[in-house]
């Protein structure tokens, strides 16, 4: 991998980063204004686990290309992210932290600011090449 194409993946995974954490920053802000502090507690932890979530697949992908296609270590981090994911998830819920739905609404912040990122982000990469 080129110096060139390390840095545009960087500057995209920053994107990623700003935008999903924004919107989990509005989505709160929003819970707040429209349901109460228990609801904006539930988007703001859903949105860290967002973002959380967004920062262990960067460093999974990064690994897996680093390795050259050598996945087996990082296929058990893949398990591992996943079962951590949802068990996270079931003793908040469980034990009545957070609410399920305000969580959900947190949580996608991810697809939604992934998203926003690679449209907005201008990186100039229409495809061309």
């Amino acid at each position: 991998m080129s110096e060139i194409e390390r840095s545009d993946e960087q500057v995209g995974i920053r994107q990623s980063f700003i935008a999903v954490s924004i919107l989990g920053i509005i989505g709160t802000i929003a819970a707040v204004w429209l349901s109460g502090t228990v609801a904006a507690r539930s988007v703001a932890i859903g949105a860290a686990l967002a973002v959380a979530n967004l920062w262990l697949l960067a460093q999974m992908v990064r690994g897996f290309l680093a390795r050259k296609g050598a996945s087996a270590p990082w296929s058990i981090v893949a398990v591992l992210k996943f079962v951590l994911l949802f068990g996270a998830m079931y003793v908040l819920v469980r034990t009545r932290i957070v609410e399920i739905l305000p969580c959900v609404f947190g949580f996608g912040a991810l697809p939604i600011g992934i998203v926003l990122a690679e449209v907005l982000g201008g990186r100039g990469n229409s495809g061309q090449g």
